[in-house]
């Protein structure tokens, strides 16, 4: 995937300072005939805040999404600028890495994702700022250095149920844990919910993580944002399977 072909989440508010949804454009759009007046020409990249953003309106067979204008530019350290690594190759990436190296991506990923980003943080262009991007991923192959990107999603939008693995984060999510038994002997394994808030003020339930045998020490009464890389099983709705054990963070908002 190029980066011009590549699709949003979310975009930065040049006007407001700060990074906003797809979903408020698509609300928008759809209660004013297609107009999004308050929003054109005010969207760009979540990351690099350079790069110009489109909404491209839904048809019957897409969602609506948005996209780079083909005549903007990202900043060279945007991960947005780089193709997306394999399935294969980040599992492999992340089964090779140590437990400290996990959770140092993650809260990274976290500070990046989930965090204040208005422009006043954002990060100078060059080098030092590519190597040090959570989101991208820098691999010897032989002679040649290749840099790959993580592709997001991010659960306080519309997610896919698909196979693909991706660094998932949410902002101001609920979480509970919830004990289940196995219909097969009964035993004791644990699942992980994710709540988020959709534009009615409903909180839905968006995700769960299978815990197995380890449960998390998790407050029902606040909010948390959260980071982590795995993927949609298949089997079961909702459920992601993470990569690692340990390749799950979070904390309270």
């Amino acid at each position: 995937m190029t980066k011009d072909s590549k699709t949003f989440d979310e975009f930065y508010s040049l006007k407001n300072n700060t990074i906003c949804s797809i979903d408020e454009v698509i609300n928008y759009s759809e209660s004013n005939n297609r107009n999004i007046e308050p929003y054109d020409q005010d969207m760009y990249c979540p990351e690099c805040k350079k790069a110009k953003l489109t909404f491209v309106h839904k048809t019957k067979k897409k969602r609506a999404y948005l996209r780079k204008i083909p005549s903007s530019n990202h900043e060279s350290g945007c991960s947005y600028n780089y193709e997306y690594v394999s399935n294969k190759t980040i599992n492999t990436i992340v089964h090779s890495m140590s437990n400290a190296e996990i959770d140092d991506r993650l809260n990274a990923m976290m500070n990046m994702l989930c965090k204040d980003t208005s422009a006043k943080n954002q990060s100078s262009n060059n080098e030092a700022t590519k190597s040090k991007n959570p989101m991208l991923i820098r691999r010897n192959t032989g002679k040649v250095i290749k840099t790959k990107a993580i592709p997001r999603k991010s659960l306080n939008c519309w997610v896919d149920h698909n196979e693909n693995i991706y660094a998932y984060y949410g902002k101001k999510v609920k979480l509970k844990v919830v004990e289940k038994h196995k219909k097969s002997d009964g035993s004791i394994f644990y699942l992980l919910e994710i709540r988020t808030k959709n534009t009615k003020g409903e909180w839905n339930l968006k995700a769960t993580i299978y815990r197995h045998k380890k449960p998390l020490d998790i407050d029902e009464n606040v909010l948390y944002n959260i980071a982590f890389i795995g993927f949609f099983d298949p089997e079961y709705e909702f459920s992601i399977r993470l990569l690692n054990w340990k390749a799950l963070k979070y904390e309270i908002v």
